[in-house]
């Protein structure tokens, strides 16, 4: 009997581990595309949970599930993949098209090119990342991060405005729930947590440059750089390829940066202005401190 019920137990224990692995598979990605595409703090976690949220009667709150299915027929958490995926078969055999998936609930009829299978878009990796160029593609855009999680869901006021009523207030949970652990990991005390879209416009988390590009360079060239976003190197990196090559526009690079930005790399636009650079000092441009 103590051998069953030992038994039991590890079977029980394995199935909550699992269960709350599979609650983290979401927000752990979403928390690294924030910083990836200087998405604001916790914004795009708060996003997650509004499309896919599951409660925890655990825990008391609500997680980004990556095996959420929505359609006509409704919105479902299945408890593995592979039952979503074989949901999504079915409803397709039914002639249903109109189906968001994943963490992010990407819709698979306006999106029909964002995943090469189902087994990719129920990926949380892929989901979440396409998820974080969309949206990012619409701050561009707008330059608002109110209006880009707005457009996220629905360019129609009336169905975007209850949209962004559900983010602001789990943005603020997801805030407060980050606050809390940093306060338990810390001596100091808990802080308030509280969302703003001005707060979010004026400060934006900004990854760090990769190792392995600035390890060759001087202290005053990586004091400089630290701080510096990846759009900042990525430009001066484009920049310094166009220079060796000439305007060389037809070329394959050019021609995928034209398609994303509308624009050619030396284009005068703001999301996308390369400026000149000083040959003495190849990592400022000339008359400023920053790349843009």
């Amino acid at each position: 009997m103590k051998r069953i019920s030992l038994a039991a137990a590890m079977a029980a224990l394995t199935m909550v581990i699992g269960t709350n692995a599979f609650a983290n598979a979401c927000e752990n990605h979403t928390a690294h595309q924030e910083r990836a595409y200087a998405i604001p703090a916790h914004l795009l976690t708060a996003v997650a949970r509004a499309e896919s949220g599951k409660y925890d009667e655990a825990t008391g709150k609500v997680s980004a599930w990556p095996w959420t299915v929505t359609s006509p027929e409704g919105d479902i958490k299945y408890s593995s993949k592979w039952e979503a995926i074989e949901a999504v078969n079915d409803l397709q055999r039914k002639g249903v098209h109109n189906i968001d998936v994943g963490c992010m609930q990407i819709n698979l009829h306006h999106h029909p090119n964002a995943f090469r299978n189902l087994n990719v878009a129920f990926d949380p990796t892929r989901n979440v990342a396409y998820a974080a160029h969309m949206l990012s593609g619409h701050y561009r855009q707008t330059g608002d991060w109110k209006t880009a999680v707005a457009h996220y869901h629905s360019t129609t006021p009336e169905h975007n405005k209850p949209y962004l009523a559900k983010v602001e207030d789990l943005w603020q949970q997801a805030q407060a729930d980050a606050a809390y652990v940093s306060w338990v990991d810390s001596d100091g005390e808990p802080t308030s947590a509280q969302a703003s879209w001005d707060i979010a416009s004026a400060t934006v988390d900004t990854p760090a440059l990769p190792h392995r590009w600035t390890r060759f360079l001087a202290p005053s060239q990586q004091a400089w750089l630290d701080g510096q976003n990846w759009r900042n190197w990525r430009n001066w990196r484009v920049w310094r390829t166009w220079q060796a090559w000439g305007t060389a526009h037809d070329r394959p690079w050019v021609r995928r940066w034209f398609a994303r930005y509308g624009a050619s790399p030396v284009d005068d636009a703001p999301d996308y202005r390369i400026l000149p650079i000083d040959p003495g000092h190849p990592w400022v441009p000339v008359g400023t401190s920053r790349f843009n």
